[in-house]
């Protein structure tokens, strides 16, 4: 009889251990911690902008897992001439009214130090790499900026706004899609300049190129899409920055690095006689159009 009470004794203590650990975030991301970084809330101010920061940040993609896991893969640096072997890099998420952060230690790969080196020049070291698991379970439900800091050393670090955008609600963590939005007026300027490529497969349409207004810093720049139907009907999308460090260099301007765009969109988002699309640059509270493109759609 003693036995049984104590076995029915240590079955309870154990029970309570396993709901304390699946019932509590933070005691989940310390039980798996070695598998999965997490974010903690943080200040803007804690991480001064100095040097600028060349990056290419792909789409965080999120796993249905326990811990609500977003996978961060690409690479950043900032350029520097000292030693950056303790460098790291902090992934930001910014809200209205929040900061949560993770930070991190890049993965060393040659390979792609070469790379960027032939790309860009002046790249120290080969801590650039991008490649981990993080854990959202201790991040509210919101809409967030998405930022990266990068800390070579003592001397270079920076930080930036990728112009990527996530939401957080209490069941997935997923990007926050372009949206369309109310017509506007655009006036044409001669110092635009831009491209637009368009992809199609069964379902979607993608649409992408880079815009830019001469001298004009493209990370405070915003670019939208306007469909013109042959029956005269506007629809405007909002798109999604994208980094383009070939335009940059192909300009000798580092002010371009930004200037990409990027939207995808169901067919059941366009009309079927859509004949003409025209990119419009937004910046400084002006709107300006870079050009008219011809387009035809085949649902």
């Amino acid at each position: 009889m003693m036995r049984n009470k104590k076995a029915f004794f240590l079955h309870g203590i154990i029970l309570a251990v396993f709901c304390a650990l699946f019932f509590s975030s933070t005691s989940i991301v310390l039980f798996f911690g070695s598998k999965s970084a997490s974010f903690k809330k943080g200040n803007l101010e804690n991480f001064p902008a100095k040097d600028a920061v060349f990056f290419l940040l792909n789409p965080l993609s999120a796993s249905e897992d326990i811990l609500e896991s977003i996978e961060l893969t690409g690479w950043a640096f900032c350029r520097t001439s000292s030693d950056n072997s303790n460098k790291n890099i902090s992934l930001l998420l910014v809200s209205s009214s929040d900061v949560y952060y993770t930070t991190i230690s890049p993965i060393n790969r040659i390979d792609l130090a070469i790379s960027l080196n032939e790309s860009y020049g002046d790249v120290y070291g080969a801590n650039h790499l991008l490649s981990y698991p993080i854990s959202t379970l201790s991040v509210p439900p919101g809409v967030y900026d998405v930022y990266l800091y990068v800390w070579e050393n003592e001397s270079n670090y920076g930080l930036i706004n990728t112009k990527q955008k996530y939401v957080k609600d209490h069941k997935r963590f997923y990007q926050y899609m372009p949206q369309i939005i109310s017509s506007v007026d655009s006036v044409e300027s001669p110092d635009i300049k831009c491209s637009l490529n368009t992809k199609s497969d069964e379902v979607s349409v993608k649409f992408w190129g880079w815009a830019i207004q001469e001298e004009t810093d493209a990370q405070t720049q915003d670019v939208i899409l306007e469909f013109f139907t042959e029956s005269g009907e506007k629809i405007t999308y909002e798109t999604t920055k994208q980094p383009r460090y070939d335009v940059g260099l192909s300009f000798h301007n580092d002010l371009y690095n930004l200037s990409g765009f990027e939207i995808t969109l169901p067919f059941s988002e366009l009309p079927n006689n859509i004949h003409e699309i025209r990119v419009v640059l937004i910046g400084d509270k002006n709107l300006r159009y870079a050009r008219n493109f011809p387009f035809s759609l085949n649902k």
